[in-house]
């Protein structure tokens, strides 16, 4: 029996898992997030390649500590994700203020942006030297009508938006100004699950 274990505290994450049935352990990534990459397809594929890195190397050896029970050769995944929106080649990350979350819906406002999860799968068996590496990224294009600066203030107080990447939650109150996407919408939640499914089979979990 495979361990799973979620290396993320999203809760958009933890549900979009949950729902698919998946039983796993949630261990954060902690760690400073930095990555100089050129593109923002890069820069999340980086990102969670060192979150899953970071977690691989908290629990490898240590899984009784965080409530995850193991034997020998059993193999365990961990799961970590990152996601960022893009503008003009200009990554969104999450506002810091309500000033800035409203700067940031002016800025989407009326027109189309993608959304780059990046997602990295490290796989290892307990009692044993190694481990498999498996990173990839989606890309969903979003579509956002215009909207008045009192509808971008109505939303802002709302307080959805402030620990959402690119400042709006589209599963949310948001999702009433979205025009359109193309792609996959859990993506844009924050979990690209149909490639997550394809990633966990190819490494037999």
């Amino acid at each position: 029996m495979s361990k799973l274990v979620l290396a993320s505290g999203s809760p958009r994450r933890r549900e979009i898992m949950s729902k698919e049935g998946h039983e796993f352990v949630i261990i954060k990534a902690e760690g400073e997030e930095y990555s100089d990459a050129e593109t923002s397809s890069e820069y999340v594929s980086d990102l969670s390649r060192d979150k899953g890195m970071e977690v691989y190397g908290k629990v490898c050896g240590h899984e009784a500590e965080y409530g995850l029970e193991v034997t020998d050769g059993e193999a365990v995944f961990i799961l970590a994700a990152d996601t960022v929106v893009s503008l003009d080649n200009k990554n969104l990350g999450k506002p810091s203020n309500e000033e800035e979350a409203a700067r940031m819906i002016r800025s989407i406002a009326g027109r189309s942006h993608s959304v780059y999860t990046g997602v990295t799968i490290v796989k290892y068996v307990a009692g044993s030297e190694g481990y498999e590496v498996k990173t990839f990224f989606d890309e969903t294009l979003v579509h956002v009508k215009s909207l008045t600066e009192q509808e971008i203030a109505d939303y802002v107080s709302l307080g959805e938006c402030m620990d959402k990447a690119g400042a709006y939650a589209i599963q949310g109150e948001f999702g009433k100004y979205i025009e359109g996407f193309e792609g996959d919408y859990r993506n844009v939640v924050g979990l690209p699950y149909e490639k997550v499914y394809d990633a966990l089979k190819e490494l037999d979990y």
